[in-house]
């Protein structure tokens, strides 16, 4: 493991042992101010539940005696009610998973309590922030509490509890190509959260004024601390690696962040490492990825920057690191990957990016590799999978899924053991 630890400003480093690996949705990209939608969706099991345990990867895994148990979960809606969203966030309370929700069907605010498969609350957005502004588009939303709901728009943040508007903060208001070229904005993988350690709100942050082909575009903060308060922004130290301004790889350029306690975890779709972020220590520990012998990340060439469909069959090929969760109650990090795919098959079909299989990664917090499991594809869509009280939360909303519809909540429930 490396680490790096932040003297003022400035990152110092210095080696710490660890074992090192040697073996073999809805998206959305922007690109000069344009919004690219892409289907961010991904996989499924071989049956119903059965998973396939991966040994090509075996040489880098330290532990396979890890196992798992299967759940499968639903919670099936009112007659009547539909159910399609794409912004949510989780609250745990010790005992209960509650869910909050943006329904776009109904165009509602919901919570549901998962532990007992039962929908809480449901109130009209219109009784809350679309009243004067009837164009605003919600990117992120962070269920703090009951009483605490913050929710992201390109130009506001609000801050809601369950009755009503509590406070309203202006952002983005001020930038500029000289002075301040960062915006702050959710490219949907880095939502917005609020941190108890560092009493202010973290925020993706990318330059509008900067091609994503250039270098200069990964050279800025990628996540700010904003204080509603007084309006101040203080970059956090995480940046791009360096493969990004040293090579251009098109559309795989998405910041994943989650955030767990006074951990903020990173990963990026072509690097094996992925990065962990204390934010009480000020440290940065890279987690090792393995390197699989089918694992290539091959770049384009910058002149391709505005030719959307080649770089959208380079994303179709490449294998592409997803998000990462942390699970504190197992002590464990669940990174995806969905796996790469020709542009054609040999009976004649063309794939999608929906068709890539979809691979889950289980570390130790120490960082070694203890399970790989190969989740198919067509069920499981990452974006929506979360960790809650009982369990890995699977979500069964993948558009391919046969099963999913906008009348339940399906999830299939890891337990690691």
């Amino acid at each position: 493991m490396m680490r790096f630890s932040q003297t003022s400003h400035l990152l110092k480093a210095r080696m710490i042992v660890l074992l090192a690996f040697n073996s073999t949705t809805l998206g959305f990209f922007r690109l000069k101010g344009y919004l690219f939608f892409l289907l961010f969706f991904a996989s499924t099991c071989r049956s119903k539940n059965e998973f396939a345990s991966c040994l090509e990867y075996q040489a880098g895994i330290t532990n396979d005696s890890l196992t798992f148990v299967t759940i499968d979960y639903e919670v099936p809606l009112a007659i009547g009610d539909s159910l399609i969203y794409q912004n949510f966030d989780i609250l745990l309370d010790g005992v209960n998973t509650f869910l909050f929700l943006i329904n776009d069907a109904q165009h509602y605010f919901e919570i549901y309590n998962l532990t007992d498969r039962i929908k809480i609350y449901s109130k009209p957005i219109s009784d809350f922030i679309l009243i004067g502004e009837p164009n605003l588009i919600i990117n992120s939303i962070h269920f703090l509490g009951f009483d605490s709901i913050y929710l992201a728009s390109e130009q506001s943040i609000f801050l809601i509890d369950t009755s009503g508007v509590k406070q309203k903060f202006i952002i983005n208001q001020n930038i500029s190509k000289n002075l301040n070229p960062l915006k702050l904005y959710n490219l949907n993988h880095c939502p917005l959260r609020y941190d108890r350690h560092l009493k202010g709100l973290l925020l993706q942050s990318y330059s509008p004024f900067d091609h994503t082909a250039t270098r200069k575009y990964y050279s800025y903060p990628i996540e700010v601390l904003y204080n509603p308060k007084t309006t101040k922004i203080i970059p956090l130290p995480m940046r791009y690696p360096d493969m990004y301004r040293n090579a251009y790889f098109g559309f795989a350029n998405h910041v994943f962040r989650t955030s767990s306690g006074p951990l903020n975890i990173y990963s990026f779709p072509v690097d094996n490492n992925f990065y962990v972020y204390n934010k009480v220590k000020h440290t940065i520990d890279t987690i090792p990825g393995v390197q699989s012998v089918h694992s290539s990340f091959p770049t384009l060439d910058r002149r391709h920057k505005n030719k959307s469909e080649i770089k959208m069959q380079h994303l179709i090929k490449i294998d592409h690191y997803l998000s990462v969760l942390h699970d504190q109650k197992q002590h464990y990090y669940y990174r995806f990957l969905a796996k790469g795919l020709p542009i054609r098959n040999s009976d004649g079909t063309f794939n999608v990016w929906g068709d890539k299989e979809l691979i889950l990664r289980v570390y130790s917090e120490q960082g070694q590799l203890l399970k790989e499991v190969h989740l198919g594809n067509h069920d499981y869509s990452f974006h929506k999978s979360f960790v809650g009280e009982e369990g890995l939360y699977l979500s069964k909303a993948h558009y391919k899924n046969t099963e999913y519809n906008h009348t339940t909540l399906k999830f299939t429930i890891l337990n690691f053991k």
